[in-house]
């Protein structure tokens, strides 16, 4: 059943996440079937492949996939991208 294979392949990657698999997990949540347009996990799996990705120091990948969304938690993830901007300006400036 399609459907099943669709619900494994969101919870492997969210699995692979808890355990500290990062690299696997992005791997499982990237997959083109969870973020097509028709998924219902769509928004969840943009969401934690952007968490995976800035779990591997991915800042940049991470932040445009969050700026990207427009699903309703799309104010959130917009946030979310502001403060891992920030992150990332804060550790690119020199020490005084």
């Amino acid at each position: 059943d399609s459907a099943a294979k669709l619900d494994a392949t969101y919870w492997i990657g969210l699995l692979k996440f808890d355990v500290g698999d990062f690299t696997t997990s992005a791997d499982w949540l990237a997959r083109p079937e969870l973020s097509a347009s028709n998924s219902p996990w769509a928004s969840g799996a943009r969401y934690n492949l952007a968490r995976a990705l800035e779990a591997q120091g991915k800042f940049a990948e991470a932040i445009a996939i969050l700026n990207a969304d427009n699903s309703p938690q799309q104010h959130g993830n917009r946030l979310r991208a502001l403060s891992l901007q920030s992150r990332v300006e804060t550790a690119d400036k020199p020490a005084p």
